[in-house]
């Protein structure tokens, strides 16, 4: 998750994006009905959806490492001996893991390089993971350029890179399909408009209660059947093990 995201005041304990976002994992744990799981949360930031997973699946995981390198000595000493440890580096030896990317590779000038990592400390088939990546180049903006962004991905480009890198790929498919025609266009035009020196910043901000709630119940219902999405979408997830 990344911090940069909630620089302009979001909440996204109440946000729909996050709110809508996490849906789909809670389901992916909730299918997977294991106990004593390692929870590793790469390129954790806030913490946000290891939080949701500890909240709504207490007795799932038996440790929670939230990995990232914008943590400081202070947060990784606080978080010393506690159930979610914060970290810079990645465990030595993941086994009977779930793994967490969220919105992490496109950050990545070489995707492949952390999937490989990953793959070398694995115990085979013993981990599941679950990975969001920004989807689609045509939607590409100045909200990508803000965050870091190396690519926005495809369904197709994802799973490449994960087959590559010695992944099983179960599921892969899109999120948020029906918005994507509306944000094209507000993207399109706002790059039309927008003068050569303008700063680049986020498309995430706070809404007015009314407009949150609606987009929220919107995509919550399309969070129902976005498993079978395989088309459009301004996210692509993938599940599968390792």
């Amino acid at each position: 998750m990344d911090i940069k995201e909630l620089e302009s005041g979001v909440d996204p304990h109440t946000h729909w994006y996050y709110q809508s976002k996490k849906q789909p994992l809670l389901g992916v744990v909730s299918s997977l009905r294991a106990e004593a799981l390692h929870l590793i949360d790469v390129g954790a930031g806030s913490g946000f959806f290891s939080v949701a997973l500890q909240h709504h699946f207490p007795t799932t995981f038996s440790k929670i490492s939230l990995v990232d390198t914008a943590y400081t000595e202070a947060e990784i000493l606080s978080s010393n001996g506690e159930t979610m440890q914060k970290q810079h580096e990645l465990p030595i030896k993941i086994e009977q893991s779930l793994v967490l990317m969220m919105d992490v590779l496109e950050h990545l000038e070489n995707d492949s390089q952390l999937l490989t990592q990953l793959k070398a400390r694995a115990v085979a088939d013993t981990n599941h993971f679950f990975i969001t990546v920004p989807a689609f180049k045509s939607v590409w903006s100045a909200h990508d350029e803000y965050l870091g962004h190396y690519r926005r991905y495809t369904k197709s480009s994802l799973k490449k890179v994960l087959l590559d890198t010695g992944y099983t790929v179960d599921k892969i498919y899109y999120l948020y399909g029906t918005l994507f025609p509306l944000v094209f266009v507000k993207r399109k035009l706002s790059a039309f408009f927008a003068s050569a020196h303008a700063p680049t910043q986020s498309d995430m901000k706070p809404l007015p209660s009314w407009l949150n709630a609606l987009l929220l119940k919107y995509s919550s219902c399309e969070m129902l059947v976005t498993k079978y999405n395989r088309w459009l979408g301004l996210t692509c997830v993938a599940e599968g093990r390792f």
